[in-house]
């Protein structure tokens, strides 16, 4: 997080950028910043299925996550999800 606003500083854009950070909650991370609406939204979850064994539990955990970052974008927004479970 301190890195990304440092980013945003040094590009003269701090007053443009908000940057969250949700962690270990899940989907459930996001309702405290439901009303909230932005251009950009990256997802950058643990690996959920580093192996073969849990896939589907992580299939619908990617999800669940994905559908609520999804619902903070604006219209027209743009979602950047990084997957880094092997499995997947």
């Amino acid at each position: 997080k301190a890195h990304l606003e440092q980013l945003a500083i040094r590009n003269d854009c701090a007053e443009q950028v908000q940057v969250l950070q949700v962690d270990g909650s899940g989907a459930q991370g996001f309702t405290h910043i439901s009303p909230v609406r932005f251009d950009i939204v990256t997802l950058e979850p643990p690996p959920l299925a580093p192996t073969y064994g849990p896939l589907e539990d992580a299939m619908r955990q990617y999800t669940a996550l994905i559908a609520a970052a999804a619902a903070t974008l604006k219209p027209g927004g743009l979602l950047l999800v990084v997957c880094r479970s092997r499995a997947m």
